[in-house]
């Protein structure tokens, strides 16, 4: 996806949808739509606003950023690229150009949760996951991506270590 790309755009497409359900069904949630009409992706990426949604589901995703200056390109894992409050491991010389999100993989489910004032307003915190089960219905994967919690959007290892081999059932989940 190109820097540049509207919110609006993004969440309109079918193309994104089939694509990437989670993101497609995140995108009603940024802001109201005036501000996705002209909000673009990269814009919200390199503001790393914590609390906001696009960071958090970027790095849920393990989606890639090209950064580019006059001279040279180079690709920043999402993971790494949200470094403190508001501040990416973007040089001063560099822009973002495109965000490589992958396929959503065959087989897993999701979520997306917020907590937010308004509706529109950014998130006060929220978790954005996804979880697959085997044949057994034996949870076998699972990833959550909290923001507005800490100064990045990060994985919480420790569900993966609570859910993986169980049934997922209401029980562990409270835990």
């Amino acid at each position: 996806i190109g820097a540049l790309t509207r919110q609006s755009t993004i969440e309109r497409s079918s193309l994104v949808s089939n694509k990437n359900p989670l993101l497609g069904h995140v995108m009603p949630y940024i802001g109201h739509f005036e501000i996705r009409n002209r909000g673009t992706i990269g814009g919200s990426i390199v503001h790393a606003d914590p609390a906001a949604e696009l960071p958090a589901i970027t790095v849920l995703l393990k989606a890639e950023f090209t950064l580019e200056n006059a001279i040279t390109a180079r690709t920043v894992k999402a993971g790494d690229f949200f470094v403190n409050y508001l501040e990416t491991d973007a040089d001063s010389t560099e822009i973002l150009t495109k965000i490589r999100i992958p396929d959503w993989p065959s087989g897993w489910g999701w979520g997306f949760e917020e907590v937010y004032r308004r509706s529109g307003d950014f998130a006060l915190a929220g978790a954005a996951s996804m979880i697959h089960f085997d044949e057994h219905n034996l949870c076998d994967g699972v990833q959550v991506c909290v923001f507005g919690v800490s100064e990045v959007p990060h994985i919480v290892d420790q569900i993966g270590d609570i859910l993986v081999g169980t049934d997922a059932n209401d029980g562990i989940i409270g835990e």
